[in-house]
């Protein structure tokens, strides 16, 4: 088995960072899968490597995300963007789905089902509370998690927790969730109406079938405080990476500080962000993680690697995808229709960030 080199870490092939004046852009398709109890679940899917299992915010879906997942496919991942159970093409999981048990039991099953090994997990807000339970409760599956605006921490554990006895709590926090989100469709010029397109199929789901979201929103709001959830990843040394807006007014950044504090991740504090910071400006997540590429998230995807029996200095994508899917995965089998990849000018990233060292 190869030796990893902590101190001289080495990029994949395929996940090299893009020259600092072009960035290639991979096409995504978006697919209705059946699962094996013929529950319908939508995918989105583009890119080859390391498997990134991507998990959306509350009355989002995957295709909502997909500028910022065309840059990440590029980058020496396969992206696989997962509707959550009552969102998007995902129906929902009926009388089981009050509890965040059977969510992540749910996305568990898809997984297993696309034949996706061991992932990169990334989060966004309920998808990141999602992601992190995956992880905790079967480590197996993560090679890293990013948890970006994710609804974890103690600050978030109280709202939510308050807003359960208290209504008007509650219809607080949703006003602001969907204050944020129209701010970002409606008050971010053209890249605002390149969202509308992508979010009118979700809003207008959202809109005639509002009951829909009723589950969703009482699994993560009556579930378990998050402390132990990220006790446990710190516990089993996952490499966690917490990006959040700076300006987020939907899940605190307090809360942010100690999710990263409890699970002995990362802190990436993005500037001027709210909480959709991610759908607003695509470049920016892009950008945040080719830096992570070229340290502690390269780390991890090459000890990754190494584990599997291989030598990123040699490794094909074929030997990639033998060592991270099934054989036969059905990940393997979706996707776009192979093309050339698009190059465009790169574009500064709309937002600046810090990063807080990992907390021993």
């Amino acid at each position: 088995m190869p030796v990893y080199d902590e101190a001289a870490p080495r990029l994949w092939p395929g996940a090299a960072v893009e020259a600092p004046y072009t960035v290639s852009l991979q096409r995504l398709r978006s697919h209705e899968l059946r699962l094996s109890d013929g529950h319908r679940v939508g995918v989105t899917v583009g890119g080859r490597g390391i498997p990134l299992v991507v998990a959306h915010g509350f009355s989002f879906a995957g295709g909502l995300y997909v500028q910022s997942l065309s840059r990440l496919a590029s980058m020496g991942f396969r992206v696989l963007a997962v509707d959550l159970a009552g969102h998007g093409h995902t129906t929902g999981l009926g009388v089981e789905g009050w509890g965040l048990t059977a969510y992540r039991r749910f996305l568990g099953r898809v997984l297993d089902e696309l034949g996706v090994g061991r992932a990169v997990l990334c989060g966004h807000s309920l998808g990141g509370r999602l992601l992190a339970e995956l992880a905790a409760a079967e480590p197996r599956r993560a090679s890293a998690l990013l948890l970006v605006d994710a609804a974890v921490g103690e600050a978030w554990d109280d709202l939510a927790s308050f807003a359960c006895w208290n209504p008007a709590l509650l219809g607080v926090v949703g006003a602001t969730l969907a204050a944020d989100t129209l701010q970002t469709l409606f008050w971010t010029g053209d890249q605002g109406q390149k969202l509308q397109g992508l979010a009118l199929p979700q809003a207008m789901a959202n809109a005639f079938a509002p009951w829909k979201l009723v589950a969703p929103a009482l699994s993560v709001l009556l579930s378990a405080r998050s402390g132990m959830t990220l006790a446990r990843l710190k516990r089993d040394r996952l490499p966690v990476f917490v990006l959040h807006g700076e300006r987020d007014q939907v899940v605190p950044l307090a809360a942010a500080r100690d999710a990263a504090e409890r699970s002995g991740g990362e802190l990436v504090l993005i500037h001027g962000a709210a909480h959709s910071w991610l759908l607003e400006d695509p470049e920016t997540l892009r950008s945040i993680v080719a830096e992570l590429l070229g340290d502690g998230l390269g780390q991890a995807c090459l000890q990754a690697m190494a584990d599997a029996g291989l030598d990123p200095s040699t490794v094909s994508l074929t030997e990639m995808e033998r060592a991270f899917y099934a054989p036969d995965a059905l990940a393997l089998r979706l996707g776009p229709v192979a093309r050339r990849e698009e190059i465009r000018p790169a574009q500064a990233p709309r937002f600046s960030w810090t990063r807080q060292p990992r907390v021993a």
